[in-house]
C-alpha cells in the first residue's frame, strides 16, 4: 500500500478513496448488482464522512497524529472483511489520522 509523506500525498489519498467508493457506487448501479446495491446508501456515507474529513484535514482542523473522534470508520469496521474493497485504504487513512504521517 501506499504510505503518504506529507499532507499532500495524504490529501491526495483521501481524494483516492472517495474516487474509489464513487466507482463502487457506479459498478452496482450499472451491473444491478443486488448484493452491492444494497449498500450503495452506507457508500454515500462513507463519501460524505470521507469529504468532511477531507476538508478538515485541509483546513488544519484535522490534523495527521491528533485525530481522536470517530468518522467514517465506524461503518468500515462494522462491515464484514471483505465487503469493501477499499476498506484497507479507509482504515490506513484512519490509522495515519490517528499516529500521523510516516515521514521517514
Amino acid at each position: 500500500m501506499y504510505k503518504p509523506k506529507n499532507l499532500n500525498e495524504y490529501l491526495h489519498l483521501i481524494n483516492d478513496a472517495v474516487f474509489e467508493m464513487e466507482e463502487l457506487i457506479y459498478c452496482a448501479e450499472e451491473e444491478f448488482d443486488n448484493e452491492m446495491d444494497g449498500m450503495t446508501q452506507s457508500f454515500q456515507i462513507i463519501i460524505t464522512e470521507l469529504k468532511k474529513f477531507q476538508a478538515a484535514v485541509k483546513s488544519s482542523e484535522i490534523v495527521p497524529g491528533e485525530f481522536k473522534a470517530e468518522g467514517f470508520l465506524p461503518l468500515v469496521v462494522n462491515m464484514r472483511s471483505g465487503r469493501l474493497p477499499v476498506q484497507h485504504l479507509l482504515k490506513e487513512l484512519d490509522r495515519i489520522a490517528r499516529q500521523g504521517l510516516d515521514e521517514d
